[in-house]
């Protein structure tokens, strides 16, 4: 760390140490505080979060022998003594879930969800939980019998909060996938302001720890009237297909990697309230499928890619759209100008949606981001550029089994 960092960093530990209360959190908890925190978790060298700098700020002994070090040493000791806890703690989580699944297990992503009734889960758990500070109990949540379906999954965690973080991704990734099959090829008119998704996100969850602790969380969500939606015959198949290839944890950057991250932010592009932010993050979905990313392809090649997945012709090329599509975009997100239709949403969501299926049917083709990135850029070589393209890998190959990196003199 340069000087005049560390010199910043210290002043600002030094006037943290003079804000520690013995009660609430530790710390005198108010706005210049929290930005006082936070441009102290920029300077240091160790990620954190704002709570472990207010742990490491109270359990400071002698303020006059602190160093920048000695700082990072205590952040480093929380955070390893938490990784260490998550490994002690079991979790028991259970998460409403409105949507009438005809299934007694779901298991994505390596991990396994049982699905049960109402009557079960009062058999099998209790159904009253409450929030502690401090071990206090402040507050009390009864799970009530909404004739829905419980989702119930096994997560370590030292609190219940750092157990759902780590099912979180997991969960919205089943989540958009259930979105995604309910609502593929369905546009919405009229709806504004509405919800799209028909899988809304829950407002509580509750956890039983291994020892014996009930607790529940809630969320600051908007309130959605539960559609009580069941999966129709027809979309069984579709989504026993996807389950079964996301039944374990993909190989990082593989395609399946990919398809999962999507189902992840489609999940959130569907519970969306306002348009514009809903069209936004479909944009993202597209960018993450034409693989944009700060170091990748340009604006204009992020454009000619979702293109490709609208399937144009000479008679019917929706370039030009696309085109206004971005430029209506780019407003928004720079100059917050809104100019989003719900026509806009709808189109890019079907078009999302085509670009979904099809790197699901090509998966093993296309086997990895590396693959779809050569596919990208080589799609629209003629013959002669293919054989070409074919002849000269091929020669690199054999340069490298004989351990050449260039031409031999």
């Amino acid at each position: 760390m340069k000087k005049d960092k560390e010199k910043s960093a210290i002043d600002l530990i030094n006037k943290l140490y003079l804000k520690r209360t013995t009660s609430g959190v530790g710390i005198q908890y108010d706005p210049l505080t929290i930005v006082e925190i936070n441009l102290l978790r920029s300077l240091i060298s160790y990620d954190c979060l704002d709570y472990h700098i207010i742990k490491a700020i109270t359990s400071i002994q002698d303020i006059g022998q602190i160093n920048i070090k000695r700082f990072e040493d205590s952040i480093k000791e929380i955070t390893r003594s938490e990784k260490l806890r998550d490994h002690l703690t079991k979790w028991k989580i259970i998460i409403p879930l409105e949507v009438v699944l005809r299934k007694r297990q779901i298991k994505i992503n390596s991990i396994t969800f049982q699905l049960i009734s109402f009557k079960t889960l009062k058999k099998k758990h209790p159904t009253e939980y409450y929030a502690y500070f401090k071990n206090q109990k402040l507050q009390t949540e009864k799970i009530e019998n909404r004739k829905c379906r419980y989702l119930v999954v096994e997560v370590n965690g030292y609190s219940l909060y750092n157990a759902w973080k780590n099912i979180e991704p997991t969960f919205n990734l089943l989540r958009g996938l259930f979105d995604f099959i309910l609502s593929y090829g369905q546009w919405t008119f009229f709806t504004l302001p509405n919800f799209r998704t028909k899988v809304p996100h829950p407002e509580t969850i509750f956890g039983i720890s291994s020892d014996s602790k009930q607790e529940f969380l809630k969320f600051l969500i908007l309130k959605s009237k539960p559609g009580q939606l069941e999966f129709k015959t027809p979309q069984i198949p579709g989504l026993n297909k996807y389950l079964n290839v996301l039944k374990k944890k993909p190989k990082d950057n593989s395609l399946l990697d990919l398809i999962s991250d999507i189902f992840r932010l489609y999940s959130q592009a569907m519970e969306e309230y306002d348009l514009q932010y809903g069209f936004l993050k479909f944009w993202q979905i597209a960018e993450r499928i034409a693989l944009s990313d700060p170091c990748g392809p340009s604006a204009n090649t992020i454009k000619k890619r979702i293109i490709y997945f609208t399937n144009p012709t000479p008679e019917f090329d929706l370039s030009p759209y696309i085109e206004r599509l971005s430029t209506k975009r780019n407003k928004l997100v720079h100059s917050g100008i809104d100019e989003i239709e719900e026509s806009d949403f709808n189109i890019l969501k079907s078009i999302c949606e085509r670009a979904i299926v099809w790197l699901y049917t090509r998966r093993m083709n296309i086997k990895t981001i590396h693959h779809l990135e050569l596919f990208y850029t080589s799609k629209d070589f003629d013959q002669n550029k293919i054989k070409a393209t074919l002849e000269t890998l091929t020669y690199l190959n054999k340069e490298r089994k004989n351990n050449s990196t260039g031409p031999k003199t």
